[in-house]
């Protein structure tokens, strides 16, 4: 397991829950790519717009790492009003230190 890639997205993870998109951003590849059940896009720009709309506080759950890809499962917790807890997951590919 690689310290390393763990600690990137759960710093990834951390930016994204406190709103931190300065730090989301330098945590992220130039190309990243975001996809969600609104659709998918790419790179920065995409990254902010999407961050800014996140309406869940994500708490991480179990993670598993095989070469160089990391799997978070994720419970969403919605930021504004009380509402069902829901679960998911996602996969990063973290390279350079960068997701």
């Amino acid at each position: 397991m690689s310290t390393s890639e763990i600690a990137t997205v759960l710093a990834w993870h951390d930016a994204l829950n406190t709103a931190d998109l300065d730090t989301l951003v330098a945590l992220s590849s130039d190309d990243i790519e975001i996809g969600d059940a609104d659709g998918a896009a790419q790179g920065h720009a995409a990254l902010r717009d999407w961050a800014q709309r996140s309406t869940a506080t994500i708490e991480v759950g179990q993670i598993y790492y095989h070469d160089g890809v990391v799997v978070v499962e994720e419970r969403l917790t919605p930021k504004t009003e009380p509402g069902p807890v829901s679960a998911a997951a996602s996969a990063f590919r973290v390279v350079r230190d960068h997701v």
